[in-house]
């Protein structure tokens, strides 16, 4: 019986580890300062799948103050061997009422069907074209495209 509910244990705790490490997405993001937010925010994608296709999605984290919901970032990716890729995009955040005190999260929609065709480390620098209030945090959320 003992025996029995060890095994038991060893197969639910192979299943969470399996599941676990099968997570459709990731996400990395920085806080960034929520006053006046100027300075590039630099994050680090590794990448390990070469093969897989994925859809990005730019995380932003916003206060009370937010001064805006539409503003550009400039947004740049250098791949593990040195390529550079910078363009301008355009953010609109989705009108979302809450309470003062809540922040306010959004997913939006910035590429589909990435391929990253080079193990190693992505550098993606995100910047605003002018200083931004009220936003606290930026990211990138990478969700295996259907």
């Amino acid at each position: 019986m003992a025996r029995t509910r060890w095994m038991i244990l060893a197969i639910v705790a192979g299943w969470s580890l399996v599941a676990g490490c099968s997570s459709p997405f990731r996400s990395i993001a920085a806080d960034v300062d929520a006053r006046a937010w100027v300075d590039p925010v630099e994050l680090i994608l590794p990448n390990t799948d070469t093969l897989g296709c994925y859809d990005w999605q730019l995380f932003v984290r916003s206060d009370d103050r937010i001064a805006a919901d539409t503003f550009t970032l400039r947004i740049a990716v250098v791949t593990p061997d040195s390529l550079r890729f910078e363009e301008p995009f355009f953010v609109r955040l989705p009108v979302r009422p809450v309470p003062a005190a809540m922040l306010s999260e959004a997913d939006v929609d910035y590429r589909r069907q990435v391929r990253l065709s080079r193990s190693g480390d992505y550098r993606l620098t995100i910047r605003p074209l002018y200083p931004l209030r009220g936003i606290e945090a930026v990211g990138i959320q990478t969700v295996k495209s259907r």
